[in-house]
């Protein structure tokens, strides 16, 4: 949040209204149809993600009528009233399903602190063998003294990851989020997505605690120290894994609908948001680039415009919805999507706080400084994402021989040491080939003012005065 504040504050300074205008205006028509595309698949996994997140309070197997009812329904509640109401109802929509999350959340955190209180044979197991039966203090991988969590084989790999993510790439990989960041006056929106940012990151440590409950007791029953009788039919992976219905079967039915109603409306929440980017990057930024070579800010947009974004959202539900036909198992692998658009880092970042006193002309393009570091640190991403993490539906690797070794890369000895390390890897990469191709005008597909450039050219050399010496001289 404070990145993509700290971005788009500097990129509104400049006058830009859109990031597809900002990357159109410096890397040209090329590289803002390469962004308009990695952020419809964004968008994409958007659709599917959170329709699983709902159908999952349904079945606990995959692609059962009520899986996939759960799937398509709550699809479709938000698709229909942005449709009707646009940017404006997932605005209004999402304060109130805000309070009813907070409340929601409050009232389950509540009742599993409790329940984790009475539980004595627990309590006893965390302490003699995972460093403390606390919230904030329970080692999953045993005692402090075996794996310390502050370091990377605890869990600090991962950690620095998503910073690393967090920081430089991921936020302008998601048009839910910048597509408000244009709406607010440049200092009102940058303080107020700093704030927002704080209280997001508090609710999503809270919310952590359901699944830190889940791998307590999960744990717990795995090792024969509580009975199975506590899982109360949840499934032991499941619990142990910390997904949320899994979690909120070992409380009650009662716990179990209310943590259904903040799951679905945290979803929702994020679908009708999802619909509403839809529509605009469609219509007004992409529309508005085919009709007049220029993104269109939202204050002129036309009715057909509004026409193309509805079109849109319609087509995205249908697109979102057609993953879930597949393996759900290797869908989950498309959660490194953080690593394949690490190429964002030097372009985005770099256009933004670079002064435009140090960078070229406005208005004339340099598409390799856009797209050789995008492109690289995408092909780095795929080969990672495919050689590591896409998996059967048995769990296996699926693309286990393929002839890719990102071992070198690694970083600690934690679980996630070669991710960490082809994030700082692609992160390095993309600042570098940024500069390549920033700095150098004679690079193939750059733009230039061929007149300003023969009269640099002419100033150094030397050559202007000695023109100027010969036309004096010619005179007299």
């Amino acid at each position: 949040f404070a990145s993509v504040a700290s971005v788009v504050y500097k990129l509104r300074m400049k006058g830009y209204n859109s990031l597809p205008q900002a990357v159109l205006d410096r890397y040209g028509g090329v590289s803002m149809v390469f962004f308009v595309l990695a952020l419809v698949y964004r968008l994409e996994n958007e659709i599917w993600s959170n329709a699983m997140v709902v159908s999952s309070f349904f079945s606990s197997e995959s692609h059962t009528a009520d899986w996939w009812w759960s799937a398509i329904i709550s699809t479709l509640i938000p698709l229909v009233y942005v449709l009707m109401g646009g940017l404006k109802s997932s605005l209004y929509s999402d304060v109130l399903q805000a309070i009813t999350f907070i409340l929601g959340l409050i009232i389950v955190l509540c009742i599993i602190a409790v329940k984790h209180n009475d539980n004595d044979t627990l309590k006893a197991y965390l302490e003699d063998n995972h460093t403390s039966s606390s919230f904030f203090v329970y080692n999953p991988n045993g005692s402090s003294a075996d794996t310390n969590p502050l370091t990377l084989k605890g869990g600090m790999d991962l950690l620095i990851t998503g910073a690393i993510q967090g920081l430089m790439s991921y936020p302008f990989f998601d048009p839910v989020l910048t597509d408000r960041t244009f709406l607010a006056h440049p200092r009102t929106m940058a303080r107020s997505i700093t704030f927002g940012g704080l209280i997001a990151g508090s609710f999503i440590v809270l919310f952590s605690i359901i699944g830190v409950y889940g791998s307590m007791l999960g744990r717990c029953v795995d090792a024969g120290a509580c009975p199975t009788t506590d899982l109360n039919g949840a499934s032991l992976s499941g619990v142990k894994g910390g997904v949320p219905a899994e979690v909120a079967k070992t409380i009650g039915d009662g716990v179990f609908n209310l943590l259904f109603i903040v799951m679905s409306t945290s979803s929702i929440s994020t679908l009708d948001s999802t619909f509403a980017s839809t529509a605009k990057l469609c219509g007004p930024d992409f529309a508005g680039f085919l009709e007049n070579g220029i993104p269109t800010p939202l204050r002129l947009a036309t009715v057909h415009h509004m026409k193309v974004g509805r079109i849109s959202m319609i087509v995205m539900a249908l697109i979102g919805i057609l993953p879930l036909l597949s393996n759900v198992t290797e869908l989950s692998a498309t959660t490194v999507s953080g690593t394949v658009v690490m190429g964002l880092a030097g372009p985005i970042c770099l256009m933004a706080h670079v002064p435009d006193s140090m960078l070229w002309k406005r208005g004339t393009a340099r598409p390799l400084a856009f797209l050789a570091p995008f492109l690289a640190c995408a092909a780095v991403g795929v080969c990672y994402q495919l050689r590591y993490s896409t998996k059967n539906a048995d769990g296996s690797l699926k693309y286990d021989d393929m002839n890719i070794d990102f071992a070198p890369l690694t970083m600690g000895e934690g679980s996630y040491g070669m991710l960490l390390g082809v994030n700082v890897f692609g992160a390095f990469l993309s600042l570098f080939l940024w500069w390549c191709f920033a700095t150098n005008d004679y690079c193939f597909g750059s733009d230039f003012d061929e007149e300003e450039e023969n009269k640099k050219y002419l100033a150094v050399s030397g050559e202007d005065q000695d023109q100027e010496e010969e036309g004096g001289g010619g005179t007299e």
